[in-house]
């Protein structure tokens, strides 16, 4: 039996509710709830990414897509904020992260 939403939901549903008009990557949901850690891991971007989805079931207006590279991201916006989908098709295009966090080397 489900206890509702755990901490990585609750978090990215407080960022999409805050944010309506942006795009994020599955990097930067993951930067955004685990922002006391360092670096992030894929276990972390896993975490993320189904968590991200069971928002997205819950609420139509969200949606996700891949960038369409081989290993790429995963994308999330709002489908009913043009500047949201339009941020999301412009970093579909790019292929550097924004990530601050995705671009440092793990720690040996």
């Amino acid at each position: 039996m489900s206890r509702g939403p755990g901490r990585i939901e609750r978090a990215i549903r407080e960022l999409f509710d805050a944010r309506p008009d942006e795009a994020f990557t599955t990097d930067e949901l993951a930067e955004h709830c685990y922002s006391d850690t360092q670096p992030i891991l894929k276990k972390h971007q896993v975490t993320v990414l189904r968590a991200a989805r069971n928002v997205l079931k819950g609420d139509p207006d969200w949606a996700m897509f891949s960038d369409g590279h081989q290993g790429g991201r995963m994308i999330f916006f709002n489908q009913d904020d043009t500047a949201s989908q339009t941020f999301a098709f412009g970093i579909s295009s790019q292929r550097t992260y924004r990530s601050e966090k995705a671009r440092q080397p793990p720690a040996v």
